[in-house]
C-alpha cells in the first residue's frame, strides 16, 4: 500500500475548520472556541488558520456575541486546493522542467494528477465523508482498492 499523502499540521487543521464550518451550514457563524473544542485544534493556531482563510476569502468572521467564522460561499464551491493554497507555509511539490532529468515527464503528470484530485474535491466532500467522482476514477484506473468513505471527515482526510 502506497505512503498517505502528507499535508501540514496548519493545512489538516484548516481543513478541519471549513468541514466543521460546512456542516453548520453557508453563512452560519460558529464560535472560535466551539470549533477549537470540537475540532481539537489548537486554540494557539486558530486564530491564524482563521485569518489565513479569511484573507483568501474562504470564510469571513463577524465579532459580537452573534459573531464568529463562516464559510464565505457554499462548500461545494471551495476546493481541498483553495484551502491548501490558503496556508502561507504549505509546500508546493514543483517537477522540475528541465528535459534533461530523468522522469521529468512523468513527475509533471503526477504534479497535474494530484493538482486535478484536489481541485477535484471540494469542502463539502469531506464534511460529508463523500468520495468524488475523481478520486473513484483513479483509484478504479490504477486498480486501488476502494472503501467506503469513513463518517469522520478526519479519517477521510488520512485516505488521500
Amino acid at each position: 500500500m502506497a505512503a498517505p499523502l502528507r499535508i501540514s499540521a496548519r493545512s489538516h487543521y484548516a481543513i478541519r475548520i471549513v468541514a466543521h464550518l460546512a456542516l453548520a451550514g453557508h453563512g452560519t457563524f460558529v464560535k472560535a472556541d466551539t470549533i477549537a473544542d470540537e475540532q481539537n485544534v489548537p486554540r494557539r493556531f486558530l486564530n491564524n488558520i482563521i485569518a489565513d482563510l479569511r484573507d483568501a476569502r474562504l470564510v469571513v468572521t463577524q465579532r459580537g456575541a452573534d459573531g464568529g467564522t463562516a464559510l464565505a460561499r457554499p462548500a461545494a464551491s471551495i476546493s481541498l486546493a483553495d484551502v491548501l493554497a490558503s496556508a502561507p507555509t504549505e509546500p508546493r511539490p514543483e517537477p522540475s522542467t528541465d528535459r534533461n532529468v530523468a522522469g521529468s515527464d512523468v513527475w509533471a503528470l503526477v504534479q497535474r494528477s494530484i493538482e486535478q484530485i484536489l481541485h477535484g474535491v471540494t469542502v463539502d466532500d469531506i464534511a460529508l465523508g463523500k468520495v468524488p467522482e475523481i478520486v473513484r476514477v483513479v483509484n478504479t484506473s490504477t486498480n486501488l482498492e476502494l472503501r467506503a468513505a469513513p463518517a469522520a471527515p478526519d479519517e477521510w482526510l488520512h485516505d488521500l
